[in-house]
């Protein structure tokens, strides 16, 4: 699916089917992405279709949303990836690695 802030993708991941489980032998994974070149990521693998399509809204109404808080740094560093992508596809090296210093210090934080 197609969203303003990238594509949207769940993957099914089929799984060995065990006589000791009961229920969907897949799993899913998610991301949206940005023209090839930030990605944002699932940090998790779920049973659930329905998890996974809830996990990509949660994170279309973040990036919607334009608060600067702890619990949006995932969402700020895909922005910075997006930024430090358009820089360096404009040759602009200074703010290239404005952005990657910053994204570092982000990334200490996040878990």
């Amino acid at each position: 699916m197609t969203t303003t802030y990238g594509q949207a993708v769940i993957i099914a991941i089929p799984q060995q089917p065990s006589p000791y489980t009961i229920g969907s032998s897949e799993q899913y994974t998610t991301y949206i992405e940005y023209e090839s070149t930030a990605r944002l990521v699932m940090p998790y693998r779920t049973t659930d279709f329905l998890e996974a399509e809830r996990w990509i809204k949660a994170r279309i109404e973040e990036l919607s949303d334009p608060r600067i808080t702890e619990a949006y740094l995932p969402i700020i560093a895909y922005t910075l990836d997006i930024c430090m992508n358009y820089f360096r596809q404009a040759n602009e090296v200074f703010h290239q690695e404005r952005m990657a210093y910053v994204k570092s210090i982000i990334e200490t934080v996040l878990p």
